[in-house]
Parts: structure tokens; C-alpha cells; sequence
């Protein structure tokens, strides 16, 4: 993705005047998807899996469009506490 603003390489192609929550809700019927999931939800997921596979944090930052690494740090703490409850699945030897 460009810069905010200096891009037309568009991830989603919505119509002006659409509505976001619809055509979100249009994709999710033609998925079979009952559970409400909102962008927000989805940018979340986008963020976790992110650096669940391995991207740096910066790089995620970016991505997001986060001035302050702080808030990405937030995804962060997420994968971290999956890494653990792995590790604690572990039997005891």
C-alpha cells in the first residue's frame, strides 16, 4: 500500500456512496459466516495473524497506518499470550 493519500491501488473495490457495514455484511452471507464481524474485527485479525506468521512489528505498524508503536504493541501482547498458553499445553515431565 502507498502512502495514505498518494495511492489508487485500492484493497477493496466499494462503491462511492456504499455503505462499508453492508457490503461487510454482503460477504459474510455469500461466506456462510453467522458471527458478527465488523472491519474493525477484521483489521484486528489482519493485525494478530500478521505477527502470528512472523512479520516484524514495524512492518505491521505500517500497515495499520499507527503513528506510535505503542498501539501496535497491543497486537503484540496478544501473540505473546498465545505463545504461552502453547507452551503451557505442554505435559509436565
Amino acid at each position: 500500500m502507498g502512502e495514505k493519500g498518494k495511492s489508487n491501488d485500492y484493497i477493496f473495490k466499494i462503491y462511492v456512496g456504499g455503505r462499508l457495514t453492508d457490503v461487510l455484511r454482503d460477504w459474510l452471507a455469500k461466506a456462510g459466516i453467522t458471527k458478527k464481524i465488523t472491519f474493525h474485527s477484521s483489521r484486528h485479525t489482519f493485525a494478530v495473524m500478521l505477527l502470528t506468521y512472523g512479520a516484524d512489528l514495524y512492518t505491521v505498524q505500517k500497515l495499520l497506518g499507527h503513528t506510535d508503536i505503542q498501539t501496535t504493541q497491543i497486537y503484540a501482547k496478544i501473540v505473546d499470550a498465545k505463545k504461552r498458553d502453547a507452551v503451557n499445553r505442554l505435559p509436565s515431565i
